[in-house]
């Protein structure tokens, strides 16, 4: 699996074509899917491959597959200050707050945002970042998913009584 992995992230980074980009998107979300793979898919680089394509990826597929695939890493307790120590919040937070991307993607940025704010050392700079205007938006959406996927970041946001004002 190891192997499987390292071609993926390697592969993220240079394909082009919208159809491998969603590939290599898939593959890394099933690969997340497995516990026991997060941590070892932070350490092999795996964010920065993710984060690329969820900012450049033209494709709403391979944005939401790879959106997805970094919710599912960020919820395992040892990833959640690595990967927000990526820099990953700032476009995060600016993906959920623009209405031209596609939904479901906005929806799992969301949910990476949650998991990221399930640790109160990313409550500042999640606040800083403008997650908190970001989430509101994305619960304006008529549909509901995205609005629980909201709720549960600005809910772990306010756990910390220095930002529920």
């Amino acid at each position: 699996m190891s192997k499987v992995l390292e071609a993926l992230i390697a592969r993220g980074r240079r394909v082009r074509r919208e159809a491998e980009q969603r590939e290599v998107s898939f593959g890394l979300a099933d690969l997340s899917t497995h516990p026991e793979t997060h941590v070892k898919m932070v350490r092999k680089g795996a964010v920065r491959t993710l984060m690329h394509l969820i900012e450049n990826s033209g494709d709403a597929e391979a944005q939401r597959f790879a959106a997805l695939a970094l919710g599912n890493i960020a919820a395992s307790e040892d990833n959640r200050i690595p990967i927000a120590e990526e820099g990953v919040i700032p476009p995060l937070c600016a993906v959920v707050l623009n209405p031209d991307r596609p939904l479901a993607g906005r929806q799992y940025c969301a949910l990476t945002l949650g998991n990221l704010a399930s640790e109160a050392e990313n409550h500042d700079e999640l606040v800083k970042s403008g997650a908190i205007a970001a989430c509101v938006e994305l619960m304006r959406s008529e549909e509901d998913l995205p609005g629980r996927y909201a709720a549960f970041c600005l809910a772990n946001i306010a756990s910390n009584p220095e930002h529920r004002a």
